[in-house]
């Protein structure tokens, strides 16, 4: 029996993205940015295969999209991991596992936000050398879809109502997505 995945309209939309239409495989989505479109397919896969990639790619070719959402159960085999790394579509995959909770609204999950450009030059001086990393496989770096060179504020106080000139509070802490 094949299961679906009840899409999480609350994570896209901290990612900017707007609802557009449907279809029998899944959603449109698009970028409040870049009005670039994101295709969330809805079935959730058991384990990702070479073949199922392929079909998944032909499906992005064929109707002229460039990012995709997959969803899985188990596991993707190593050699799809490779495949999408080298595939000019940008394919994000997610173990449903990883989708049960906002993992940005524990309680005693600090409050991050992505440093605008004019401001990251102005940290990288400052914090250049001490300056923490986040992994690109981080589940929050994951949950947001930021992005290898990306510039991380995280404020413990519940102050992030106004960012100013790249600080939410006096208590901010940055680190780079490698």
């Amino acid at each position: 029996m094949e299961k679906y995945y009840e899409i999480n309209s609350e994570r896209l939309q901290n990612r900017n993205f707007y609802f557009n239409s449907k279809n029998d495989v899944g959603e449109i989505w698009i970028n409040q940015n870049d009005n670039k479109k994101l295709f969330l397919f809805k079935k959730i896969y058991e384990s990702i295969q070479i073949k199922i990639l392929e079909h998944i790619i032909n499906y992005l070719k064929n109707n002229n999209l460039k990012k995709a959402l997959i969803f899985y159960e188990n596991n993707v085999s190593s050699s799809v991991k490779t495949k999408i790394n080298n595939c000019v579509y940008d394919i994000e995959l997610f173990c449903v596992k990883q989708l049960t909770c906002n993992i940005l609204k524990h309680v005693n999950q600090p409050k991050f936000f992505l440093v605008a450009k004019k401001f990251e030059n102005k940290i990288v001086e400052k914090h250049l050398y001490n300056m923490p990393e986040f992994v690109s496989n981080d589940p929050v770096v994951e949950w947001m879809d930021w992005k290898k060179g990306n510039i991380i504020g995280i404020c413990e106080d519940k102050c992030l109502n106004e960012i100013f000139e790249g600080e939410c509070c006096k208590n901010t802490r940055y680190r780079i997505v490698v």
